[in-house]
This record gives C-alpha cells, structure tokens and sequence, in this order.
C-alpha cells in the first residue's frame, strides 16, 4: 500500500510534473480521510468480531460484518454525495486558492466519488486476518498496488487524463480488487455471510468504542 501510494506521487512528478505533485499533496488529507474511516470501522467491527467467533456466535460475527458494511455504504455514500456537491469549495480549500486549483479539482472529481470503493478495501483486509487467512489480505494489496500503478502509466502516458486520471486509477485499483477478492470472504463453510441486523444501535456503538 505505502509502495502504491509512493509510486503514484513518483508518476505525478515525473509525467505530470511538480505542479502536479504539490496538488496531490494537497488532496492527500481527503485520501487520509477514507482510508482512516475505512480503517477505524473494519478494525473496530473485526475486533468485536473475533471475540464472537471466540465465543462461537457465528451468528453475531455476521451481524458485525453486515453492519460494518453497511456502514462503509452509507458513510462512503454521504461523502461521495456531499463531495461533488462541494466539489469547488472543497478544491479551493484544499487549494488555498493557488493557481493549483484546477489540479486539485481534476484530482478530486477522480478520488471523492470512489470513497466507497477506497473504504472497502479494508473489510476484507481485516476479517480474512480474523479468519487466518492474512495472505489473502496481502493479496488484495499487491493486486490493488498492482493495478494502480498500470492503471496510472495508462491513464497519464497513455489517455493523456492528467491529475483526473491519477486519482480515477485508484478507485478503480481498489474498486477491482475489492471485487476480485470479496467472494474469498463469502465462502459458505468458513467465511462471513450477510445477515438481518438486529440492535443495529448498539453494534455500531460497540463498533465505534
């Protein structure tokens, strides 16, 4: 992941130039911003998980799983929504205003609407850990390291798509690896399942401790 997110500002200098690097650095709080939240609710929903499963409730790991992703959903969904509609204050806050506005605009019409998609990675990541079966969830990085820096040579060298393409190859990394990876989680004999919540209120005041 941190080899990924290096190589990106690595092309962003060297394609795009060092305009372009200054304005990834100034959208790197919204990027923080999903991998943070993405991290806090699948840390906090696996922890209590795994106590679950230790417990035997299979049944109440589940719950936790279906409701951390709908909360990834919802949460992702809020903010990809909220995103575009301030799409021009939020670049000129990122921005201070510079002439690197324009940048961070392209930048964050790619990267706000594939919150959803960043946040998700980290489902997987954290319960494959409490099934044991952490190299999956290494899998899932290097496929997603992978496909952003291939998706960004052609993106930028390629389609000539700039910052916009920069961000957009990292949604699609993480929206594709997600996806690959996803049906391994879902195996009927050990994996999680989605289920009715009940108590949803309390789950997520659990998860959020």
């Amino acid at each position: 992941g941190n080899i990924s997110f290096m190589v990106d500002h690595i092309i962003a200098g060297r394609v795009l130039g060092s305009q372009a690097l200054a304005a990834m650095s100034m959208v790197n709080p919204v990027f923080f911003l999903f991998t943070t939240i993405g991290t806090l609710i699948c840390v906090g929903s696996s922890t209590k998980a795994s106590v679950r499963l230790g417990s035997e409730n299979k049944q109440a790991a589940n719950e936790l799983f279906t409701i951390s992703a709908l909360l990834l959903l919802l949460i992702g969904t809020v903010i990809t929504v909220s995103g575009m509609l301030l799409m021009n204050p939020i670049s000129m806050l990122l921005s201070e205003g510079s002439e690197l506005r324009a940048m961070v605009y392209e930048y964050c019409r790619g990267l706000i609407p594939g919150a959803v998609c960043i946040m998700a990675v980290y489902l997987p990541l954290q319960y494959f850990r409490i099934e044991g079966k952490a190299h999956l969830g290494m899998i899932l990085f290097l496929l997603m390291a992978g496909l952003d820096i291939g998706l960004d040579l052609l993106f930028t060298l390629v389609l000539r798509w700039g910052m916009f393409g920069l961000a957009l190859a990292t949604t699609v990394s993480s929206l594709a690896a997600v996806a690959v990876m996803f049906p391994f989680l879902l195996n009927r004999e050990e994996g999680f399942r989605f289920v009715p919540v009940c108590h949803a209120g309390r789950l997520v005041r659990e998860i959020a401790v």
